[in-house]
């Protein structure tokens, strides 16, 4: 069986790879622990695929502290957040989709107006 994999894929997965990736945990404390919390019940509105996404699972990976976009955890590391999306792979990096995440009371909001909107 040959397993087809596109080279966008491709290349992410050889990045994935060389570049120490890691699943962030609350454990990890810190700023990762308040990016999880603030972001456990919001929901991601892909800028890529215009899906809209719960359950964010954030990876990372290392850099320096000092760089605008990076977070630290409780020893004083600094990391690189990102959501991958589920649909298109593409990865958001915190420091660029704050503004993409909404509440589900927003999202409910947002979905009765669409829905009313159409029916007239």
């Amino acid at each position: 069986m040959k397993i087809i994999v596109s080279e966008e894929r491709l290349k992410f997965l050889r990045y994935s790879v060389d570049s120490k990736i890691i699943h962030l945990t609350p454990s990890m404390g810190g700023e990762i622990e308040q990016l999880l919390k603030d972001t456990e019940d919001k929901v991601l509105s892909c800028s890529h695929c215009f899906g809209f996404h719960t359950g964010n699972v954030w990876f990372a990976n290392p850099h320096p502290k000092e760089s605008d976009g990076a977070l630290t955890d409780k020893d004083g590391n600094g990391w690189w957040p990102y959501i991958l999306c589920s649909d298109s792979n593409y990865q958001h990096a915190y420091r660029h989709i704050k503004e993409l995440f909404v509440d589900y009371e927003t999202l409910e909001k947002l979905r009765v107006e669409i829905t009313s909107k159409r029916s007239n």
